[in-house]
């Protein structure tokens, strides 16, 4: 099955007329190398060692055998292009960034050729976000589309012509609306004496210029044939003006070389090396007077440190003290609930005997009312038997 232009691939391409159906590499084929004396094309270490350029003769890798089922090419690799080739008919529509049409490629497809390039290659080639072919599925590039539509609602994607105008800083569409988006910042209106003092260093620069520009014509002026100054008369005096302004400048270069050079010639080694060593002693008392201070810092800390040490042991004592306080109350507390117990075993027990005494002493008042009673009774029958003596007798 002979495959499509589109799904032609670029790394490997099948060779035509081939028995194998294996896919040939590109770098087996020698038109496919390099193209000589390009920038890419590989240097030799020769080449590299030259410090005033390489040689005439750049060095390439060695050319392979043609495979079987190639032909070589009748044009230079470096004319080759990625696309097919088209008549004459089809331009115009190239212009106006037409499609290429199916029906006109040519009698074989042409070899892949690496570009020089290949961020150019690609930015020629590239079609807006919206054309671009899209391996993921249609509902997620419509859910990506209204993301995006919302996100960055001032652009407009649908009504760009055939050749969309690129942002070169932001790589976006074209905008739609300059309120949101100016052209360019916003800067503070100037004030009245900023406008005066621009408008006199304006007018002192133009005074300057018409100066300049009359010296300049006078000094041209008898070498013109008629006195006549034109354009190349007045470029001709600028230049001879800026070589003298150059001769000038490098004269005054030299000249300071020089005085440095006789400044450095007049210090002595003696007195550089004492005012080295002057510098480093200011350097090293600055230093130990930095340690001396960092060392008192560090004593006051100490100290410092200390006296917490000694609050901090004097408070674990009073807490020392204090828990064994807490542990005598604790005994102590036992103790007196050891004894209220036994009072309250006490209390029960004198209750139980008052109690019992209570029922004695009710008994002893029942036994001595009865007592009373029977004597009573004795007393009433000794009196009967008396008077029944006395009225018998």
């Amino acid at each position: 099955m002979r495959s499509l232009p589109s799904a032609v691939n670029h790394r490997t391409q099948p060779a035509r007329r081939c028995n194998s159906s294996q896919p040939v590499p590109d770098f087996r084929i020698p038109e496919f190398g390099p193209p000589v004396h390009t920038l890419r094309s590989k240097l030799s270490i020769q080449d590299l060692l030259n410090h005033e350029g390489p040689d005439s003769k750049i060095s390439v890798p060695p050319e392979a055998a043609a495979p079987r089922g190639f032909l070589p090419l009748a044009y230079p690799p470096e004319a080759a292009s990625n696309t097919f080739t088209r008549s004459s008919g089809l331009q115009h529509r190239d212009e106006h960034g037409a499609q290429d049409c199916d029906c006109d490629r040519g009698p074989f497809l042409k070899p892949y050729v690496r570009p020089a390039d290949s961020g150019a290659a690609m930015a020629r080639f590239r079609l807006p976000e919206k054309r671009r072919a899209s391996r993921s599925p249609p509902w997620a590039e419509e859910q990506w589309r209204a993301r995006r539509r919302s996100e960055e609602p001032e652009t407009d994607d649908e009504e760009q012509d055939e050749e969309p105008h690129f942002d070169k800083a932001k790589r976006k569409g074209k905008c739609a609306n300059l309120e949101t988006q100016p052209l360019r910042g916003k800067r503070a209106p100037r004030t009245d004496t900023q406008r005066k003092a621009a408008a006199a260093i304006a007018a002192r620069r133009r005074e300057g210029d018409r100066v300049q520009l009359e010296s300049l014509k006078q000094k041209v002026g008898p070498t013109e044939q008629g006195g006549e100054h034109n354009n190349s008369t007045i470029l001709v005096a600028a230049n001879v003006y800026i070589d003298e302004l150059e001769d000038e400048v490098q004269a005054l270069t030299e000249e300071l070389e020089d005085m440095a050079q006789e400044l450095d010639g007049s210090i002595s080694w003696k007195d550089a090396l004492e005012a080295r060593l002057e510098w480093r002693r200011a350097r090293f008392e600055e230093f130990k007077a930095e340690l001396q201070s960092d060392r008192a810092i560090l004593e006051t800390h100490k100290a410092n440190v200390e006296a917490h040490q000694a609050k901090l042991q004097e408070a674990i004592e009073e807490m020392e003290a204090g828990k064994a306080e807490l542990v005598a109350r604790d005994a102590r507390l036992k103790e007196s609930d050891a004894r209220r117990a036994d009072s309250t075993a006490m209390w029960e027990q004198s209750n139980a005997k008052w109690a019992e005494s209570k029922a004695q002493l009710k008994e002893l008042e029942m036994m001595l009312t009865y007592l009373q009673l029977s004597s009573s009774e004795d007393d009433e029958s000794t009196s009967s038997k008396g008077r029944s003596r006395s009225y018998s007798v």
